[in-house]
């Protein structure tokens, strides 16, 4: 069974084009109490710092993570 304190302390990467909403969905989850958030608005970081940090994808909120792949992984599109 899932605790909230497992839930609370998942790592969380925050991918977005847009600065505002990097930093409104950062602040929103540290504010909700998620203690791991890391965020970069530069998609070349996304792969080196899913690398680092282990992220595993919930397939139901990511749809690049149903075909286990991260966009700019260098495969193409569709494997």
């Amino acid at each position: 069974m899932v605790r909230p304190a497992d839930i609370l302390n998942a790592r969380i990467l925050v991918v977005d084009d847009q600065e505002a909403n990097v930093f409104l969905l950062e602040s929103m989850l540290r504010m909700a109490g998620y203690a791991s958030v890391e965020s970069t608005t530069n998609p070349k970081e996304v792969c080196d710092l899913h690398r680092k940090n282990r992220y595993k994808p919930d397939p139901a909120r990511s749809p690049n993570a149903r075909h286990g792949r991260i966009p700019g992984d260098g495969r193409p599109e569709g494997n």
